[in-house]
């Protein structure tokens, strides 16, 4: 079994971010501040999917935030431990949406459906 590497923001590594494609960006409601493009995706008022990526190609990240708690929410780890958890499990769909969203509109390249975010 392969190890899974990740980026130094506990992203999958194999993902790439395309920040050229700035029409796609603003498409999908990416904002520009500073030379960071930014997109906050609320889930609902617990969650939120928040992707950042430098337009000078140093860094990219996407965080799935429980903003009740202000930290991380693992669906994957929480999944891997009770599949049957059926908030994950709808965390997991929204993401997995706006992965797809960004794939194809040409943002994000590397990525299958079930991968590891």
């Amino acid at each position: 079994m392969n190890e899974l590497k990740l980026t130094e923001y506990g992203n999958n590594a194999s993902i790439c971010f395309n920040v050229d494609n700035k029409s796609a960006l603003r498409k999908l409601g990416f904002s520009f501040n500073q030379g960071v493009w930014a997109k906050v995706w609320e889930f609902d008022r617990y969650t939120d999917m928040i992707v950042t990526a430098a337009d000078d190609k140093s860094y990219w990240r996407i965080d799935i935030i429980d903003s009740a708690g202000c930290q991380p929410y693992d669906y994957q780890r929480i999944l891997e431990t009770d599949p049957d958890n059926e908030y994950a499990k709808m965390v997991k769909m929204y993401v997995d949406s706006r992965m797809l969203l960004m794939k194809y509109n040409g943002l994000i390249c590397g990525w299958e459906l079930g991968d590891y975010v």
